[in-house]
């Protein structure tokens, strides 16, 4: 009359069997260093390298460095100038940016400057000099000189033209 289900013990082998007969995947074991490469990718020796430091005076000089990610093309420079009641005020900060539009702007009376470039280490403030002379070196040579005109020079055409 009735029918008895047939019982399935631990021992049964077809969980057993199932579990030999589904093939490995050895793709899985191939992830783990594909995603170590790809890390280790984002860093390539080519990319572009900038200075990188925060809100520096004149007489600090940037040593320190940093590899930009990937994605960031922009060696960024913004320079503030202004006047405190203690005397006039430099400060500047140098960065890795994936976007970068220049500008030059006076508000009241501070000057901000963004400069943009797209070469390594090529932040470096027009004071400081070329990477040559290590950072801080204030030799008051041409460029210096020539710098600090052209700084005078936009303060003075900014002045005029508000």
């Amino acid at each position: 009359m009735g029918r008895t289900k047939p019982r399935v013990s631990a021992e049964d082998p077809a969980p057993q069997q199932d579990r030999v007969s589904r093939p490995k995947t050895p793709g899985r074991m191939k992830v783990l260093p594909a995603v170590l490469l790809t890390l280790l990718l984002c860093r390539q020796p080519g990319q572009l390298q900038c200075y990188s430091c925060d809100l520096l005076h004149w007489e600090e000089g940037c040593n320190q460095t940093q590899r930009c990610l990937l994605g960031e093309t922009f060696c960024k420079t913004f320079i503030s100038q202004g006047n405190t009641g203690s005397g006039p005020l430099t400060t500047y900060s140098l960065w890795c940016a994936d976007m970068c539009k220049s500008f030059t702007r006076k508000v009241d009376d501070t000057l901000m400057t963004m400069n943009c470039c797209q070469t390594s280490l090529c932040n470096i403030p027009p004071w400081q000099g070329s990477q040559g002379n290590g950072a801080g070196d204030h030799q008051g040579g041409p460029k210096t000189v020539a710098a600090a005109l052209l700084l005078s020079l936009l303060t003075g055409l900014q002045a005029m033209g508000s």
